[in-house]
């Protein structure tokens, strides 16, 4: 299953500030949770709110975008840029992914080097919350997500 995601609008700060305080004990206290129908409703919910937080103004939107996707157990973060060889086409670059791990209850992630290809991040080879995932990403200390 791939649900992807380009959101309208702006919200506040404070939006983004509620969010991470209403939905973070939740991921927390299902380790059990899995990627079913349910728990998919919770995590595009959240995604959307938080994600609408660092998106760019709506002025520089069609020049560059964020986005998600959901793939199997994954969460894959995009950076959405027109394609400059055909005006009106747009194109999703993976930049950052965290993949759940039922077994432990916890979130993998990884980062994608030049080699196009998916690497564990080894400062942080896991988190328990999806938005741990989204503040270690934000953060970017050694520059492998954005550069």
């Amino acid at each position: 299953m791939v649900i992807g995601f380009i959101g309208a609008g702006l919200f506040s700060d404070w939006l983004f500030f509620l969010c991470r305080q209403t939905r973070s004990d939740k991921f927390a206290e299902t380790p059990d949770m899995s990627l079913d129908a349910l728990n998919t409703v919770d995590i595009i919910d959240l995604m959307e709110r938080c994600l609408e937080a660092r998106r760019p103004p709506e002025n520089m939107r069609k020049q560059i975008d964020l986005g998600y996707r959901l793939e199997d157990q994954s969460v894959i973060l995009t950076e959405i840029r027109p394609v400059w060889e055909k005006p009106g086409e747009y194109r999703e670059y993976d930049y950052a992914k965290t993949t759940f791990v039922k077994t432990l209850g916890t979130w993998k992630i990884y980062w994608k080097r030049g080699d196009l290809k998916w690497h564990v991040y080894d400062p942080n080879l896991e988190v328990k919350t999806l938005e741990e995932f989204l503040d270690i990403v934000d953060e970017d200390v050694h520059h492998c997500f954005k550069g």
